[in-house]
């Protein structure tokens, strides 16, 4: 029943104007999702299984878009000013081009300064809620203070890596 209320509030979304397209993406986001739930009904010895390839959704949709956009581009020649019949990113540089510190002025630690708090708040909340879904897919429970501990503790660790 949640799932239906979901899906019918996505509907309602979509038709009232507040996603403003469906893409291509969208859609093979949606049936990928679909099917990976109609699997998990269908075999549930699998439920597993067809619970990480449904995480995978995204990296799926782009091989498919990857290999559509190389099917329709490989026979066909660029027109003069260089385009094809769909676009497509052409010239991809190579490595890194500007790598280094960034640059931390005043103005920006002025404007980050009042969100930070309620930015590392809400990265804590879908950091949990996140390892309890794992948790729950996987059968193990997750104590939320210890990994408020486990994430600050490795805090300082990241900065020097």
């Amino acid at each position: 029943m949640q799932r239906l209320v979901s899906w019918g509030w996505q509907v309602c979304e979509l038709l009232a104007g507040r996603r403003p397209y469906l893409t291509y993406q969208t859609i093979a986001l949606y049936f990928i999702r679909w099917l990976f739930e109609f699997l998990t009904r269908r075999y549930p010895s699998r439920s597993r299984t067809w619970f990480y390839l449904s995480v995978m959704r995204n990296a799926f949709v782009m091989i498919l878009l990857t290999l559509a956009a190389w099917g329709v581009t490989r026979h066909q020649t660029p027109d003069k000013s260089g385009n094809y019949s769909i676009n497509i990113l052409k010239t991809v540089p190579r490595g890194f081009q500007h790598v280094g510190q960034p640059v931390i002025d005043r103005k920006l630690l002025a404007a980050l300064g009042p969100d930070l708090f309620v930015a590392t708040l809400i990265l804590f909340m879908e950091h949990i809620s996140i390892s309890k879904s794992f948790g729950r897919i996987n059968g193990y429970k997750i104590d939320p203070n210890q990994e408020l501990i486990g994430m600050f503790a490795i805090s300082p660790a990241i900065v020097w890596d």
